[in-house]
């Protein structure tokens, strides 16, 4: 009878482990997950009519390169990558064939290394600008340096072609709208935001200029609207747009570091 039974367990283990191989085997993995959404063409990128920029450019980061893009009111893509990296070396061509696709968008490519033997005191400080903690992660922003996307992770082809020229077009919707726009400045400081009396209306174009004349890292956040500036450093500034929406009384405002709000960095913007 023990026998028996001890046969029919190795056969019910046999068969789960069959079971289970076979599972497995059929699975299909991927680095890069499957990514829903519009899948932008070759087709639609030689269709494309924004803002004429130049050429594109994929190189690595200096500080010159990227100093030069913002002063030209590029779009700029970073890479946040490392040498060590896997995933950044799959990723890695995938990045080149974007940028040859869009070689007359005039977008500037730029490969961060961080966490790696490549590493620099300006590669660090870029990371933690935009507060970037981890290896292959993208950073694109607009031609005023503001953050228009940021994500962690394999990215497909498509999908990077589209983010880039959302921001293209955005820009080119930015300059047939340019004479409405509202220019603020805000100047962060320890531990206050000073910015000048300004009348805004429903339904008007805002550019804030976030300029930090502090000590400490400083940032911006407007939560109705779901508006964050990138932490800027001690001596920098950095400009972000929005529309001010309808049927809105006020715009709150303050700053997300540590305790700041608390210290006394937060405010209120009447709203007409």
């Amino acid at each position: 009878m023990r026998k028996f039974t001890l046969i029919f367990v190795l056969l019910v283990l046999t068969a789960s482990f069959v079971v289970v191989f076979l599972y497995f085997a059929s699975s299909k993995k991927t680095l890069i997950p499957n990514q829903t959404g519009t899948q932008t063409s070759v087709e639609d990128i030689q269709k494309y009519n924004g803002v004429d920029m130049g050429p594109s450019v994929y190189e690595d980061y200096t500080a010159e390169a990227y100093d030069e893009a913002l002063k030209e009111g590029r779009v700029v893509f970073l890479y946040f990558t490392a040498n060590w990296c896997p995933i950044c070396r799959e990723q890695e061509p995938i990045n080149r064939e974007v940028f040859e696709n869009l070689s007359k968008v005039g977008v500037v490519g730029l490969r961060v290394h961080i966490l790696d033997s490549e590493t620099t005191d300006e590669t660090e400080s870029l990371a933690k600008k935009f507060d970037v903690n981890y290896q292959h992660t993208y950073v694109i922003l607009d031609s005023l340096g503001a953050v228009n996307y940021k994500y962690t992770g394999p990215l497909e082809k498509s999908v990077i072609i589209e983010k880039i020229l959302d921001v293209t077009k955005s820009i080119q919707q930015g300059e047939d709208n340019k004479s409405d726009v509202v220019k603020i400045e805000v100047v962060a400081q320890e531990f206050s935001f000073t910015l000048p009396e300004t009348e805004i209306l429903q339904g008007q174009e805002i550019e804030l200029t976030l300029k930090n004349e502090g000590k400490m890292i400083h940032d911006l956040v407007i939560d109705e609207l779901g508006v964050t500036t990138s932490n800027v450093l001690p001596g920098e500034s950095v400009v972000i747009n929005f529309t001010v929406p309808e049927n809105i009384g006020s715009l709150d405002y303050y700053c997300s570091i540590g305790n700041h709000k608390f210290l006394g960095m937060s405010g209120s913007i009447e709203v007409r």
